[in-house]
């Protein structure tokens, strides 16, 4: 469901929220991937369907306060539900997270956040009902 969660190609289909990304060549995966710090935020939206289970699922590192966040949303962007985990590994590990959506929901975003440097790599939204 994620456009470029490898980041391959570099920031296409990823949108700052506020600072900016960089791609980097120390990947867990392939030959690149996202770094974002400095208190910086990438997000991207995609679509959704209510009722229904998604697992995101990302490689990630950092030398800070990090974090990964999947939400929820309807049609005008209201948030409806959201669950997030700290990335706390300077190695890459695996980070999912699980997120049923409500009946109204529409719109999915992942957000990558960091104060350090966070890396984020081999990312994936799949459903898992």
């Amino acid at each position: 469901m994620l456009s470029n969660g490898g980041f391959e190609s570099d920031l296409a289909g990823w949108n700052s929220c506020g600072g900016s990304g960089q791609i980097v060549t120390d990947s867990s995966v392939g030959s690149k991937a996202l770094l974002v710090n400095g208190g910086s935020c990438i997000y991207q939206e995609f679509p959704i369907t209510a009722g229904t289970e998604y697992k995101l699922q990302c490689q990630a590192k950092t030398d800070g306060y990090t974090s990964i966040t999947l939400t929820a949303m309807n049609q005008s962007y209201a948030e409806l539900t959201s669950d997030s985990v700290e990335v706390n590994s300077s190695g890459y590990q695996s980070y999912p997270i699980f997120l049923t959506v409500p009946s109204n929901s529409a719109i999915g975003a992942v957000t990558f956040y960091s104060d350090g440097n966070g890396k984020y790599d081999d990312c994936s939204v799949v459903v898992t009902n």
